[in-house]
């Protein structure tokens, strides 16, 4: 076990700790958006694309919007090619 999991262990009350890269994972990408978008329908386009892709806004202000979209790297691309081809 490396130092730094023996230290984490003991900071954290674990009792074993497994470093082994034969581990079962799950790798996710998290990209933030913030996207110029003033009121009226093209914003209501930017919210039928938040509901398809499952993103959330973290941020609204009066010309932008803010948001996080999180998944696997290819439903990440995909809302990031929705957006630089919907929203021109």
């Amino acid at each position: 076990m490396a130092y730094s999991a023996v230290l984490w262990a003991r900071l954290h009350g674990f009792a074993a700790f497994d470093t082994s890269a034969e581990m079962r994972h799950a790798e996710r990408e998290l990209v933030l958006m913030k996207l110029r978008v003033p009121p009226g329908p093209a914003r209501a386009e930017v919210m039928q694309l938040v509901d398809v892709f499952r993103a959330r806004v973290v941020d609204v202000s009066e010309k932008t919007l803010t948001l996080a979209v999180a998944g696997d790297a290819g439903k990440v691309s995909q809302a990031q090619k929705s957006e630089m081809d919907g929203l021109r």
